[in-house]
């Protein structure tokens, strides 16, 4: 009996060794495989609060007008802090300064094309022709 304790705690600790490798692996490849984003990808992939088209939709099917102006400013203002956020005080201020507010008529038709998407990235889409042409991106 003595015997088989003797192995068994040091066999348990190098099973139990291989198993965390084992596991700690993929995530270091992970890791070690990782890119930084290019600027233009960190433009697209919008991240933070979110106005989806679909709220957007309902609103305008009731003919709320001022509820649509007012979801529009809160989704451009979301778009502009995620810009600053996103790139930094500096070239997100710059970026900020050359977006202008997305056109109503622009964001309605978009918004019934793709109902799933949000007002945010719409209106980075709709400035990204601009933001392209000052060299931020």
């Amino acid at each position: 009996m003595r015997l088989r304790n003797r192995y068994r705690m040091p066999l348990t600790a190098i099973a139990m060794g291989i198993l965390v490798m084992l596991m700690l692996y993929p995530l270091n490849m992970m890791f070690a495989n990782a890119q930084p984003m290019r600027p233009a990808e960190k433009y697209d992939n919008y991240q933070g609060k979110m106005t989806y088209c679909s709220t957007f939709n309902h609103y305008v099917e009731k003919d709320q007008h001022s509820t649509t102006v007012k979801l529009m400013e809160y989704a451009n203002d979301n778009a502009m802090s995620y810009l600053i956020w996103r790139f930094g005080k500096d070239q997100g201020k710059r970026m900020v300064d050359v977006c202008e507010h997305a056109q109503q008529r622009y964001i309605v038709e978009q918004c019934q094309q793709q109902p799933d998407e949000n007002l945010e990235q719409l209106i980075l889409n709709y400035n990204r022709q601009a933001v392209k042409q000052s060299g931020a991106i």
